[in-house]
């Protein structure tokens, strides 16, 4: 059987041969397979997904689309393709002072996903082992537990498309882990999941036992919650679910070919204000590592971004080759489809808002707070040496000028995260902690700390409003425990006694003994807080 790409030039000669009846031709071509692995708590199941291999022939006559798909990828079953769609596309009448299609730039390249772990080369059981090691340390976590699930997928998808200007292939591989639990306890249940999907291979099998236990806490918290009265509420959400709020309750009504079908609400406000003039929102499907990414879409569209709303004003729908084309609008690289066999349509693939310039320096000079609970000042020190959490020259300052009482936490400070382009060679041999694939923590010298605590002293001695300092003794973030490489309360108690030097009287500086993430610690914000605030 040939590869997907072998088969590329009878693709082109394809649309040679129909483009001597139509005005424009293209092929794509796919195949896919993958596997998924489930482990519960007492059952436990692997499988291949079920293999899907294929082309689809596309035509447009100066007014319709018509296309065939074929699932023997041979050159006698495309040349048969290639007669049969002619004839059809004849019969149904070829204009040529119809809307004209760009087959764009001329290019010939190939673009691959490369798995740092490739997950054909670990065995079965290994792979069905990992699962259930995780599984049972989930189950571990509360005697409460009455169910988990923890499961692995991975899919591995070859593409390739083909006009008269572009010979195009792409091989994708994308790998999830998700993991479920449900709690129960005096007649009441709470289910939660968790996990990611990302691009590459057996590295993103894992989800870390920090995730599951954050998990595991929100599921107790849950349960004797009671039911949310229905209402309206103003929300806070956290950047997943606001990216989620943005393809769910926004993204679908713009994309393009439920406009042209007057489903799609999103063209009744086109170049019209929707939301605050702080918000931008964007679909991009060239984020590197996102699993929705690719390097072209199914009708040869370059990935690249695309604004659908700026400064609050929707100013662009997400479109297909046919949308755009009957919309007269610019095209997106949105075009997909589910398999060879059914249509493209306008989809979404990375659709999120985009970060705000208002910090929350500038929200507290605006007065919009009362009291500030400042628990992960990090970003002083990430200024202070230029790394990545850089929240600007006036972090910690605002609150203290606007006289507001403030409960100062250490949450993270002791690490730090410069860009890898800015990686010094003595960083190596520092303690650190990978979060997640794009994310190192690296811990602070004794000598970085010192002067960060100076800084703090600094812009604290200014505040003109009453201010409490909470320093956890074991820890000062989730992963910074006993056992973990970065963790180091020695050189911690140096930030505390540097900040302590000069410090205004009136400020008074507490040590809880507990985590940074421990209820105990949390008690001791509650309690500064009801005092202070």
């Amino acid at each position: 059987m040939e590869s997907i790409k072998e088969i590329m030039p009878y693709l082109s000669d394809a649309v040679y041969d129909l483009e001597k009846e139509v005005p424009y031709a293209s092929a794509f071509a796919m195949e896919r397979s993958g596997e998924q692995i489930v482990c519960q708590s007492k059952l436990q199941t692997a499988q291949a997904l079920d293999p899907v291999r294929g082309a689809a022939l596309t035509v447009f006559t100066g007014r319709f689309f018509l296309e065939r798909s074929i699932n023997e990828l041979t050159p006698k079953s495309i040349k048969a393709a290639v007669k049969q769609l002619s004839r059809e596309a004849v019969d149904s009448g070829i204009r040529y002072d119809g809307p004209a299609i760009d087959p764009g730039k001329r290019l010939k390249d190939s673009y691959f996903v490369r798995p740092e772990i490739d997950p054909e080369s670990m065995s079965l059981k290994e792979k069905v082992d990992h699962c259930n090691r995780k599984r049972d340390q989930l189950q571990g976590m509360d005697s409460r537990i009455v169910n988990v699930v923890y499961s692995y997928g991975t899919v591995r998808q070859r593409e390739v498309f083909v006009n008269r200007a572009k010979e195009l292939y792409q091989s994708l591989r994308r790998t999830q882990a998700i993991a479920q639990v449900v709690l129960s306890d005096n007649g009441n249940s709470v289910p939660l999941h968790d996990g990611h999907s990302y691009q590459g291979g057996w590295e993103h099998a894992d989800i870390s036992e920090e995730t599951m236990r954050e998990m595991v806490d929100d599921c107790i918290r849950l349960l004797p919650a009671k039911r949310l009265e229905p209402g309206y509420y103003d929300c806070v959400f956290s950047p997943e679910f606001s990216g989620i709020f943005a393809h769910e309750a926004f993204g679908h009504g713009t994309e393009a070919d439920m406009i042209l079908k007057r489903r799609g609400r999103g063209g009744l406000f086109l170049n019209r204000r929707v939301a605050s003039e702080l918000v931008n929102m964007f679909d991009d499907p060239s984020l590197p590592g996102q699993a929705a990414s690719f390097f072209f879409d199914h009708e040869g569209q370059m990935a690249s971004p695309t604004q659908i709303i700026k400064d609050g004003v929707l100013i662009h729908p997400i479109t297909d080759l046919n949308s755009a084309l009957r919309l007269n609008m610019t095209r997106t690289a949105n075009g997909r489809r589910e398999t060879y066999a059914n249509k493209a349509y306008a989809r979404m693939t990375n659709t999120y808002f985009a970060p705000g310039e208002q910090s929350m320096e500038d929200m507290i000079a605006d007065g919009f707070f009362s009291g500030v609970v400042d628990l992960a000042p990090s970003g002083v020190g990430e200024h202070l040496f230029g790394f990545m959490r850089d929240a600007g020259p006036r972090r910690l300052e605002s609150a203290g000028e606007a006289g507001l009482p403030q409960i100062i936490s250490t949450c993270s400070v002791n690490h730090m995260t410069p860009a890898k382009s800015k990686y010094k060679p003595e960083y190596a041999e520092r303690p650190k902690y990978d979060l997640d694939r794009f994310r190192t923590w690296i811990r602070m010298s004794a000598g970085e700390l010192i002067q960060v605590a100076g800084v703090f002293r600094e812009k604290l001695n200014r505040a003109k409003g009453p201010v409490k300092v909470l320093i956890p003794l074991q820890g000062w973030s989730s992963v910074d425990y006993p056992g973990n490489a970065t963790y180091n309360p020695l050189e911690d108690q140096l930030f505390v006694e540097e900040l302590q030097k000069g410090l205004n009287p009136e400020i008074e500086v507490s040590q809880v003994d507990a985590n940074m993430e421990d209820p105990a610690f949390a008690e001791a914000v509650i309690k500064a807080c009801l005092k202070t605030l």
